[in-house]
């Protein structure tokens, strides 16, 4: 039997920075862990990260934290072998890095990009943010590009839905989560500004093992005049259960949008970070969730006035349909199976 062909991840995440780019390296590690054997490089990573990379990769790489990213691309490189598939996600890991990737054992290199700040000297990009234009790209002549919600990098179970044959959920049932990290503390404001919502029935927050803010949301959670659920560290299968049960979601623009969007949901989108002002752009430009602005300089009344100003919203889910649900597994495939 012939030996999988490895690709090896390289992202960083913890709850200071967020998890985002390990989450979206995950989910194409699921898609593509029947083809090749999966690996993850990651900086000094926890036990808790290291424990949720190996419900989705082979391996994990553990590298020494460093701020030096020429110290880090030799500690990575030292990692790698001829033949090998690599894929970065991180907004460090500019051209130099790049280059060094490549042109050490001459690699197939993809990158997931959504800032398309560098010039890229990667085999294949991934940007899977809508209304991207290739033009926006400063690439070499060999360099692909895979642009739009057709590559959302999706994990499996949500991938699966089928919007089309379940039950909607009562849109007064919330479901709230900033991200597994949340450095910011969002969680608390959203569960503020629900306060201020009439006819709420649920609360359900997700948070990550990351998170710093958790003792902070547990002594808030009684005191709060509807039901809440406060859960921690769930996985793929979890998480589009927890979004299911729910008929209204708060979110940042992120893959956790996407992944609300491809369950279908009364979906409603903020920013805190720069990487996702394009695609909460998109997204609420054409009408897949309504906006809430920026989630760190909103107050809270303002952030409540906009959730009470959207009305049960099935024909947004209907829009969401014919963006993410589809054939992402097989576009991603793609990209890659040319060297399986």
């Amino acid at each position: 039997m012939r030996t999988r062909r490895r690709i090896v991840f390289r992202a960083d995440g913890n709850s200071t920075i967020g998890l985002g780019h390990v989450v979206r390296c995950l989910a194409l590690s699921s898609m593509l862990r029947k083809h090749f054997r999966t690996e993850f490089a990651i900086q000094a990573p926890g036990a808790a990260v290291t424990d949720m990379i190996l419900k989705d990769a082979d391996r994990v790489l553990g590298l020494p934290e460093n701020e030096d990213l020429h110290a880090d691309l030799d500690h990575f490189t030292g990692q790698l072998q001829p033949g090998d598939i690599v894929v970065l996600d991180g907004y460090r890991f500019d051209s130099v890095y790049q280059k060094g990737v490549r042109d050490d054992g001459h690699r197939f290199l993809a990158v997931i990009d959504d800032l398309h700040a560098h010039h890229m000297y990667a085999d294949a990009v991934i940007n899977h943010q809508g209304g991207i234009s290739p033009s926006a790209y400063q690439t070499e002549p060999y360099t692909r590009l895979y642009l739009g919600p057709q590559y959302a990098l999706l994990r499996a179970p949500f991938l699966n839905v089928d919007p089309s044959t379940r039950t909607f959920a009562d849109p007064n049932r919330f479901f709230v989560c900033m991200g597994g990290a949340d450095p910011h503390n969002l969680n608390r404001k959203a569960l503020e500004a629900l306060l201020r919502v009439p006819r709420v029935a649920h609360a359900l927050v997700v948070i990550g093992s990351a998170n710093p803010h958790r003792a902070d949301l547990e002594s808030l959670v009684p005191q709060l005049p509807f039901p809440v659920q406060l859960l921690v560290n769930l996985d793929a299968g979890e998480m589009a259960a927890a979004m299911q049960s729910c008929g209204s979601a708060l979110t940042p623009a992120s893959s956790l949008s996407m992944e609300a969007a491809s369950v279908g949901m009364r979906l409603f989108v903020g920013h805190y970070a720069e990487n996702q002002v394009h695609f909460y752009d998109y997204l609420t430009s054409r009408g897949l969730a309504a906006p809430l602005g920026d989630l760190q300089t909103a107050g809270i009344p303002e952030l409540a006035a906009r959730i009470r100003a959207v009305a049960p919203a099935r024909r947004m889910i209907q829009r969401q349909q014919t963006v993410f649900g589809g054939r992402q597994r097989e576009k991603l495939f793609e990209v890659f199976e040319g060297w399986i």
